[in-house]
């Protein structure tokens, strides 16, 4: 499935991540948008809020974006631990800040490694291939 870069925001905007997986698989989705992570964090800085992101103090786990006297801290919590917290005072680069926390996982290509092992067969190790691990279990006992 190829789709348009307008017919991939369109999916993010009317969808979330769960949602996504739903609709099309997990790993399909690194598949499915070819966007890249820049593109994604321009596109996100020209929107509103997204809902999701908690805009005063709170208890819950979740992305915060708090405006208080013309400064912006942007931070991750969970658990009760604020975690990255910035503080900016010009809101467009407290925005990018936010939109860098909040690529989804499918636009980061270089970290996919279930499609290299997807299709792969189970094979025997050739037992020359092991001999190393002879050597260390050997020592092991001995010890």
């Amino acid at each position: 499935m190829e789709l348009s870069k307008q017919e991939q925001f369109d999916l993010l905007e009317n969808f979330n991540i769960g949602e996504l997986q739903q609709k099309f698989g997990w790993e399909e989705l690194y598949d499915i948008f070819t966007i890249s992570q820049e593109e994604y964090i321009e596109w996100e800085v020209q929107r509103p809020l997204n809902s999701a992101v908690f805009t005063k103090k709170e208890t819950f786990d979740g992305f915060y974006f708090i405006e208080s006297e013309g400064k912006y801290e942007v931070y991750w919590q969970e658990r009760g631990g604020i975690n990255g917290i910035e503080v900016f005072t010009d809101l467009s680069v407290a925005r990018r800040y936010l939109a860098k926390g909040t690529v989804p996982y499918f636009l980061y290509k270089e970290h996919r490694v279930h499609k290299d092992f997807k299709d792969t067969p189970n094979k025997t190790i050739k037992e020359e291939q092991t001999s190393w691990l002879r050597h260390i279990t050997r020592f092991f006992r001995l010890s």
